[in-house]
């Protein structure tokens, strides 16, 4: 790998490592708290594995990095939109957890949706992987991508309908910081995969870092953090 490839490897694993840390140190809201935490940790595990996916030596070894980078990948947009239903929470004046069935319906689809990726040696129902070349994929992912692209929406969404509402420009700015940090990372998937060429490096883990960066920050200006 060049400099510039080994440069953009560790942009986002340490992007991510730096906010999980800054997250510990500075907890946010005890209400905000557990699922901004596990996105960060899911964001982590898909860049790790990412990253391991490129420097990977053999079909098993990618294998194993594939594994670990769709760990996160099947949680962080289900995990996204719990995030944003409790700030959609918060800018109503409500400090209190809405949406319990939703949020565990969202987890469940997830957890069954890993269930399928982590079981697809036995049933390659999930994706045929192509080791040095891009995967073929099945209707157990094309499953988990709706689960994705959907909860990627609803954010958005959700996000969005604040901003179109808010009052004042302090509120209008913070919800289109996460308007933006919603949609960024699926953007840069969905033109990698329609648009790039097969051999070409996916940059949706640069564009999750750079989300990542954008949420936390939205967080931020909500007030959210050292508020016990």
């Amino acid at each position: 790998m060049s400099e510039i490839d080994i440069g953009r490897a560790a942009f986002s694993p340490l992007v991510h490592a730096v906010l999980l840390m800054f997250l510990l140190v500075r907890p946010p809201h005890p209400r905000i708290r557990a699922p901004l935490l596990a996105v960060e940790v899911a964001a982590l595990l898909f860049s790790l594995g990412s990253v391991g996916m490129r420097l990977a030596g053999s079909s098993a070894e990618f294998e194993t990095q594939l594994l670990v980078s769709y760990t996160g990948l099947i949680f962080l947009s289900p995990l996204w939109l719990i995030v944003a239903i409790r700030l959609r929470s918060f800018e109503r004046g409500d400090a209190r957890i809405g949406w319990q069935a939703a949020e565990r319906s969202i987890l469940v689809a997830a957890a069954a949706v890993w269930l399928l990726a982590v079981s697809n040696p036995y049933h390659e129902q999930f994706l045929t992987v192509r080791f040095g070349a891009q995967s073929e994929f099945h209707w157990a992912w094309w499953i988990h991508a709706a689960l994705g692209y959907g909860c990627t929406a609803l954010s958005a969404a959700l996000f969005a309908r604040e901003w179109l509402k808010a009052r004042s420009p302090s509120s209008r700015g913070r919800f289109g910081i996460l308007v933006v940090s919603s949609t960024l990372g699926v953007a840069a998937n969905v033109v990698y995969l329609a648009f790039l060429p097969k051999e070409a490096t996916d940059p949706s883990p640069e564009a999750v870092a750079v989300s990542a960066c954008l949420l936390v920050f939205g967080v931020q200006r909500f007030g959210l953090f050292g508020v016990s």
